[in-house]
């Protein structure tokens, strides 16, 4: 698990979610390896597995699986390795237009940890100019039976759209609450990929395809239940497979000051000192809004934590607005990044 870059603003420092794996991998038609030396660690902790071989998924599992996605990032430069995420597949205009589809996921999944740029006070961080990556329709077991099935189910990576005020760093209270004043700058753990594909074309099985989601263009507050979900590590080798899908129903725990970030949990059974949260390898993930209608919409992609099932999950917001404590509805300028296009000016791979 990669931790955090820099100095703790407290006393914990938070780590980031993102799976870093030992194998290095070569094309987008090569099957990857599931890897045995990565530590236990939890995924979606206390949450539900969805199985998605199974003919009679339905309801709100059957929506969030069709349109969670696995995430391979693979630098090829000297550092190698591989990094896995979860992502959002999301609906976009230019997605009509160029007939790319568009996924959610976050920023410091696709940031390269090991070339900072020193930029005043702040460090900052690009694109892995050697990065390769692809977007995986599926649980890493159904990805892994052959290089056959690897190159069904896996699209490569087109482009890369990242914030200019993107950077990877953020830390917890001894309480292991997010930290109030999270940057110096309003930064933004967000980005965009795309694939050159329709997810509404590619088979879930042999009745449903894929499906992106809309990012919500309402308001969350304190209090709202949602869904988390992610690819992430066990808490427990015994509990199932490395890369299956789980989910879970949280709470909003809290909204920090600069409307950044929700802090998302729910008690665990009747332990207070366990929760339901986001944990290694869930980074990028999304945290869905269900309307009225049944529909999900996704509001926020899991960032950041302190330990797995034992503090909130911190989610970059991407709902239109977010109910702030003082009442203040606030306008989130990641969704307007997003609604408005405005990540199209932002590619950050491949440069031209």
């Amino acid at each position: 698990m990669k931790k955090a870059i820099g100095a703790p603003l407290v006393v914990v420092t938070a780590a980031l979610l993102a799976t870093a794996c030992a194998e290095k991998t070569s094309t987008s038609s090569s099957p990857l390896q599931t890897p045995s030396n990565v530590a236990a660690s939890a995924r979606v902790a206390h949450g539900v597995l969805i199985d998605t071989a199974s003919s009679g998924l339905s309801g709100t599992p059957l929506s969030i699986a069709r349109s969670t996605v696995l995430l391979f990032f693979k630098p090829t430069g000297p550092t190698g390795g591989s990094y896995r995420c979860s992502g959002t597949l999301i609906k976009t205009e230019e997605q009509e237009k160029t007939g790319e589809q568009a996924i959610l996921t976050a920023a410091h999944c696709v940031l390269d940890s090991d070339a900072p740029i020193s930029t005043g006070s702040n460090t900052t961080y690009t694109v892995n100019p050697h990065y390769s990556g692809d977007v995986c329709f599926g649980t890493i077991p159904q990805v892994h039976q052959s290089q056959s099935a690897y190159a069904a189910r896996c699209h490569a990576i087109t482009h890369i759209y990242v914030p200019p005020n993107a950077w990877i760093n953020t830390s917890h209270n001894a309480e292991g609450h997010i930290v109030g004043d999270l940057y110096n700058t309003s930064v933004e753990d967000v980005a965009i990929v795309t694939i050159a594909a329709d997810a509404n074309k590619i088979p879930f099985n042999s009745t449903e395809n894929y499906q992106s989601v809309d990012v919500y263009s309402g308001s969350i507050k304190t209090g709202d239940g949602v869904y988390i979900a992610g690819f992430g590590i066990t808490e427990d080798p015994k509990l199932g497979i490395l890369g299956n899908l789980y989910y879970a129903p949280v709470d909003v725990m809290g909204i920090n000051d600069k409307a950044n970030y929700f802090e998302l949990g729910r008690q665990f059974g009747n332990n207070p000192n366990k929760l339901t949260s986001t944990c290694s390898g869930d980074s990028g993930g999304p945290t869905y809004y269900q309307t009225a209608d049944k529909k999900l919409h996704v509001i926020a992609v899991t960032a950041y934590g302190s330990g797995c099932g034992e503090n909130p999950g911190a989610s970059q917001i991407v709902s239109k607005y977010a109910l702030l404590p003082n009442g203040k509805e606030q306008i989130i300028p990641e969704y307007e990044w997003i609604e408005t296009k405005a990540y199209l000016n932002d590619l950050a791979w491949p440069k031209n």
